[in-house]
């Protein structure tokens, strides 16, 4: 008998934890039940084992596009087999290509937007936050290019937006401007930082000014802006991440300030008007395929950059003049591949590792050649 009340007492400990997390949310162990209301397939979020006499929860799980409708209404809640479960929130690829959806209502309960949730409704033209929302996924809405109005709700504690942009709610970041905006874009100089994904695929957008606040550009902020032109960047300014304006075609003018050290991969990858641009005098690093396929004409590498990486340079077919100074000590040797129209490789004879003859890089007393 004593050993079974030990046990029990053990198991019940041992229970504790799934006892202390049965606010809504996603907790550590839920049902994961399936089920449909009306046209809404949801998944059975409430914790476990012990959700008898709880909070029951559910996220939407799926909308089958088939059915083409132009409006949903999220609800508060739900009951199935007569038990209440709260909605809170929209599972990834929910709504995914759901390309007849013009409008979308959330419930007062909805806490998560997630991966892909609304990507490829191409007819949605509107968002309303709602005041419970503390997390959305930064490709929730992707591939949307028709939503023209963004609005949250004065209660919301996390977001805000302005001018149809979203914000967290002291705007001290950018979090997501809609695909339909279009022409110039001003930022409020309370921002320090630019979302990854933010301005993605906003085709309209054809220059940026941004304020001395910003002090960093994160991975695919502008990515696919095909008709961006010029973008103005403050002296703050000190890494531009990965991808951050790859695929920006009609990019012609950026400044790069000597604020700025690091330069990610593929950051300008694809920028094929990106013609002529002077690295940082600061700049320290710049990584895998940062220009790849860019339009630049030359290049003078600047004296603080000891490593030129995998594919920097790959495949810019305008490049014809390339500087290095005597502190280069790496060379990738894909750094230029696929430059056909590179004449001159110029080296400080002051270098230690390279040298270059007839426009080719070799190895200081030139026994390998690099590129």
């Amino acid at each position: 008998m004593k050993c079974r009340i030990l046990t029990l007492i053990i198991a019940f400990i041992a229970c504790l934890p799934v006892w202390s997390n049965v606010m809504c949310g996603r907790p550590q162990f839920y049902n994961g039940n399936r089920f449909s209301s009306e046209d809404i397939k949801y998944v059975d979020n409430s914790p476990l084992p012990f959700n008898v006499g709880f909070n029951y929860c559910v996220t939407v799980a799926k909308i089958d596009p088939s059915k083409q409708l132009e409006s949903i209404i999220i609800p508060d809640s739900i009951t199935i087999e007569g038990i209440k479960f709260k909605v809170i929130g929209i599972d990834e690829n929910a709504f995914k290509n759901h390309k007849t959806l013009k409008n979308i209502t959330f419930g007062k309960n909805i806490k998560d937007i997630h991966n892909h949730a609304f990507y490829g409704c191409v007819a949605l033209s509107e968002i309303k936050i709602p005041a419970t929302l503390t997390y959305i996924s930064d490709n929730a809405f992707d591939s949307c290019i028709s939503i023209t109005k963004l609005r949250v709700d004065p209660q919301n504690k996390n977001f805000s937006s302005l001018n149809n942009v979203l914000y967290n709610k002291d705007k001290t970041l950018l979090v997501k401007v809609p695909e339909a905006v279009y022409g110039s874009i001003v930022i409020p100089s309370t921002v320090s930082r630019i979302e990854s994904g933010a301005f993605k695929d906003c085709k309209g957008i054809t220059n940026v000014d941004l304020p001395s606040s910003v002090i960093e550009i994160s991975y695919n902020s502008f990515r696919g802006c095909t008709n961006l032109t010029s973008v103005n960047l403050p002296n703050s300014i000190t890494e531009i991440q990965a991808s951050a304006f790859e695929e920006c075609a009609n990019l012609t003018s950026i400044n790069l300030p000597n604020s700025i050290t690091e330069i990610g991969e593929s950051a300008f990858e694809g920028c094929t008007n990106l013609t002529d641009i002077k690295l940082p005098d600061n700049l320290k690093t710049i990584w895998n395929n940062a220009f790849s396929k860019s339009g630049i004409t030359s290049i003078t590498i600047p004296l603080n950059l000891t490593l030129i990486s995998d594919g920097s340079f790959s495949e810019c077919k305008n490049l014809r003049t390339i500087t290095f100074h005597a502190n280069i000590r790496t060379c990738s040797p894909t750094a230029l591949l696929g430059c056909k129209n590179l004449i001159s490789i110029n080296v400080d004879p002051q270098n230690k590792y390279f040298s270059s003859q007839d426009g080719v890089l070799y190895n200081k007393d030139k026994t390998k050649l690099i590129c």
